[in-house]
Order: structure tokens, then sequence, then C-alpha cells
């Protein structure tokens, strides 16, 4: 017992020491399980095989052993904990308080500006995911029963949670409709065409009669389009909820 004890306390005590040392005014990297490197210049590149490294201050670290790093750009944290099979990703932090908010971007880079004789590129944000930690702690995904657990001391988050619900519960519910109508759609062309086909020679039947495919069909494009503005409306119940949290 009394191992186990001491065994606590020190790591209780490093921990106190590595936060101590976590002065955002500054660069520097977290590395796994607890340390810290401070730096002058801190820079995530890309070597000629694509693989990412950090150079820090001249000197090549692997981003695996990276959990979080801080510069003049932001405060990034891994996805390596969420993410065991997958290329390490690092997400920017988007809200600071007693729950913080990474977002991950998922961008559309084909959109161009036209200005007279120059153009540029305008990259559109199609749609975000948020993760979120306490402290210096893992990652999480934010999920409705992820934060109501976090925030179950606060009814008016909780308030603003159950929206961010209920615009994801019908979100998923437009894209199961527009999923089905596409697809019923689809089969009604199919059917019909053969259906035309093997109609007695001596009945004119000069077009088939494709209406019930296209309405169908138009359906699903808008199931699928409103589905797709839940999808953006969501991410504002869900900063909102965290928002009233950190002011508190």
């Amino acid at each position: 017992m009394k191992k186990i004890f001491t065994c606590t306390l020190a790591y209780l005590l490093l921990k106190f020491n590595v936060y101590a040392q976590l002065d955002e005014s500054k660069n520097f990297i977290y590395l796994y399980p607890d340390s810290v490197v401070h730096a002058s210049q801190i820079y995530l590149e890309r070597d000629y095989n694509g693989f990412r490294y950090f150079l820090v201050d001249g000197r090549r670290v692997n981003p695996a052993k990276v959990k979080f790093f801080n510069t003049q750009d932001g405060f990034f944290a891994s996805t390596s904990d969420l993410n065991l099979l997958s290329d390490t990703q690092f997400l920017e932090r988007i809200r600071k308080g007693r729950i913080n908010v990474y977002e991950d971007k998922f961008i559309n880079w084909d959109d161009f500006n036209h200005s007279g004789y120059f153009s540029y590129r305008d990259p559109e944000v199609v749609f975000t995911k948020n993760y979120y930690n306490i402290g210096y702690g893992p990652l999480k995904k934010a999920t409705y029963s992820n934060l109501k657990q976090d925030m179950s001391n606060d009814a008016e988050s909780l308030k603003l949670l159950k929206r961010y619900s209920d615009v994801k519960r019908a979100e998923k519910g437009f894209y199961i409709a527009a999923g089905a109508s596409i697809l019923a759609g689809m089969l009604s062309f199919v059917i019909t065409g053969f259906k035309d086909q093997n109609t007695d020679p001596g009945v004119d039947h000069s077009f088939p009669n494709f209406g019930p495919s296209f309405i169908l069909l138009g359906a699903g494009v808008g199931f699928g389009f409103t589905g797709f503005t839940k999808t953006l409306k969501a991410p504002r119940y869900l900063k909102a909820a965290i928002d009233v949290y950190n002011s508190k």
C-alpha cells in the first residue's frame, strides 16, 4: 500500500511539474507520456516520401511522440489517441476554457475566385468535426453522450446540448430518407424500362413513363440537401453549449 501511495504521489508531482512548464505564450511541444520541450522555432513538415515530422530548432522529432504543440500559429492536439491505425493528425484548438474545443475541417479545394486578370484559390469549408478535452487530457469525440457526462452540472448547457442532439437525429433521418428515395428512384427506372421493353409489340410505347422515377430521385435530392443544412447547423448548438459552460 505504501509503495502504491509513493508511486501515485510521484506521478502527481510529475504532472504538476509538467503543467507548471506550460506557458502558452511560448513555443513548446508536449511529448508522451509527460514532458515539455521549449523551442524558438517549431515546424510541422513533410519529407520527400510524404511522411510528417516536426522540426524543433533544427532537430527532427517523430509526430507520434507529440501530444500537443504550441506556436505563434495556435495550439494543436494530436489525434493519435483516437485513431491508432491512421496517420497522426493535429487539430487546432478553437475554444479554451473548462472544456477545450478542437476542430477538424473538411475543405473543398476546387473553389476558385476570379478577380480581373487574377484568380486565387479560396477554399470552402464543407463541414467540420469537433473534439474536446479537459485541461491537457486526451481528446474525446464531441458527442452528445460524452459532453452530457462532462457538463452534467450545468442545466443551461445541457439544454443547448439537447438541441444539438435533436438536430443530429434529424440530420441522420434526412440522409436515410435521401438514400432510400434515390435507391427507389433508380430501381423504378430499371423496372419501368424493363417493362417497356417486354410490352406487347402491338401496344404503343414510344416513351416509357419515368415520371414516378424522377419524383423519387427529386425527393432524394431534397432530403439530402435538407440533411446537409442540418450538418452545417448542428455545430452551432454544440459550440454554444460549451461557450455557456465555459462562461461560468
